[in-house]
């Protein structure tokens, strides 16, 4: 998954998942097989949804993937 000159594909992944463990696996295997420099974990879509608005006015910050679990309490995926 590391591009040819051997840094990460992705500057940023966000993780969106109400489960700590998924999240936690999920984070543990971005950064050991070398996909993104950095990964954003938020525990519901709520928080992402607000996380994304408050870089409306540095997009440098946003992600460039966003891993998002469908089946969450409050806002689900497809909410999201």
């Amino acid at each position: 998954m590391i591009s040819e000159n051997g840094n990460p594909i992705y500057k940023r992944v966000m993780i969106i998942d109400d489960t700590y463990v998924d999240r936690y696996v999920a984070e543990r295997n971005i950064i050991k097989y070398g996909i993104s420099e950095s990964v954003i974990s938020k525990e519901s879509a709520k928080a992402a949804l607000e996380f994304l608005k408050s870089c409306e006015s540095d997009p440098e910050l946003l992600p460039q993937l966003i891993f998002l679990d469908i089946r969450m309490p409050e806002m689900d995926g497809f909410g999201f």
